[in-house]
C-alpha cells in the first residue's frame, strides 16, 4: 500500500511541476530538501545544483529572521537584473520549493497543442467528442483536472 501512496504523490508532484512550468515566465522548478539535495526539478543539472544547497540556506536564514510565535516565513522573493526566484518551504522545513521564472515576459504562446491535450486526455481517460476542436478538449481537460483535485 505504501508503494501505491508514494507513486500517486509522485504522479502529483511531476503533475503539478509540469503545471508550474506552463505559467508565463517561468524557466524552471525546483523541489529540494533541508540539506540542499535535489528531490525534483524541471531545470537543468547543473543549474539545479548551483540553485539547491543555497536555497536552502537562504530560506532557512530568512525563517529564522522572521520567526515569530504567530508568524512564519511563507514566501521569499528574490529579483535579480534577469531572473525573479520564489522560495517556499513546508511547514516543517523539511522541503522547499524554487520558482525561477523571467519578470520581463510579456507574452507567451501557448504551450498546449492539439495533439499534446488529446494525449493528455487519453492517459486520464478522457472521451474526446468527435470534431471537437482544440478549446474545448482544454476545457474537457481542465475540467476533469478540477475533479480530480489535480
Amino acid at each position: 500500500m505504501q508503494a501505491a501512496t508514494q507513486k500517486t504523490t509522485s504522479v502529483a508532484i511531476d503533475e503539478t511541476l509540469e503545471r508550474l512550468c506552463y505559467v508565463q515566465g517561468v524557466t524552471g522548478v525546483l523541489i529540494f530538501d533541508k540539506e540542499g539535495g535535489i528531490v525534483n526539478t524541471t531545470l537543468d543539472a547543473t543549474e539545479a545544483g548551483k540553485y539547491a544547497a543555497s536555497c536552502a540556506t537562504l530560506l532557512q536564514r530568512a525563517a529564522d529572521a522572521v520567526a515569530d510565535e504567530r508568524d512564519s516565513l511563507s514566501m521569499l522573493s528574490v529579483r535579480t537584473k534577469k531572473h525573479e526566484l520564489l522560495l517556499s518551504r513546508a511547514d516543517n522545513g523539511e522541503y522547499g520549493i524554487l520558482v525561477v521564472q523571467n519578470p520581463y515576459v510579456t507574452t507567451r504562446q501557448d504551450p498546449h497543442s492539439a495533439k499534446e491535450l488529446r494525449k493528455k486526455c487519453e492517459r486520464l481517460g478522457i472521451i474526446i467528442p468527435r470534431g471537437a476542436d482544440r478549446q474545448e478538449v482544454l476545457e474537457l481537460l481542465e475540467s476533469e483536472m478540477m475533479k480530480r483535485g489535480m
